[in-house]
């Protein structure tokens, strides 16, 4: 894995980058997600991290660890054969972008979108977390008038 990077400093770069859960779009975000676990080197990097509501066992958070190998097709988890998280996409809800897209994660807490073809990926995952695409900024899909379902 790469240089180490200091927890705090993580933690508060991906809580900058989005207050609310990176996965479902449910606020607010209230952990950090490992994309490579610490028990197999992953660090505290903001490209390593996503912003996720719930902890280990709830939420989000707990969707990721329950079921690794589906959010690994989400880039949510990074699988032991893949590369470094700077280069592997996750698939993330932002403000702009309520039902999700693909993005790279950089160190300084920016994503940049990428076409997922370019990464042999589909459109949309075929996995995911239970509270994606039925909520947008924690309101039911229906309710939001500008997002058609």
């Amino acid at each position: 894995m790469r240089r180490p990077f200091p927890r705090g400093l993580g933690q508060e770069t991906v809580r900058l980058r989005s207050a609310l859960c990176e996965a479902c779009g449910a606020a607010p975000g209230q952990s950090f997600s490992h994309r490579i676990a610490a028990s197999r080197g992953g660090t505290y990097a903001p490209s390593n991290g996503v912003r996720a509501c719930g902890s280990g066992t709830t939420g989000c958070h707990g969707w990721f660890e329950a079921h690794s190998t589906w959010a690994g097709d989400g880039g949510w988890h990074i699988r032991r054969d893949r590369r470094d998280p700077l280069e592997v996409p996750v698939f993330l809800v932002t403000v702009l972008q309520p039902l999700g897209a693909w993005h790279l994660l950089d160190d300084l807490g920016g994503r940049d979108e990428v076409y997922p073809d370019e990464f042999g990926l589909p459109e949309v995952p075929v996995h995911l977390p239970p509270g994606h695409v039925r909520t947008v900024l924690g309101r039911p899909l229906e309710t939001v008038p500008w997002v058609e379902p």
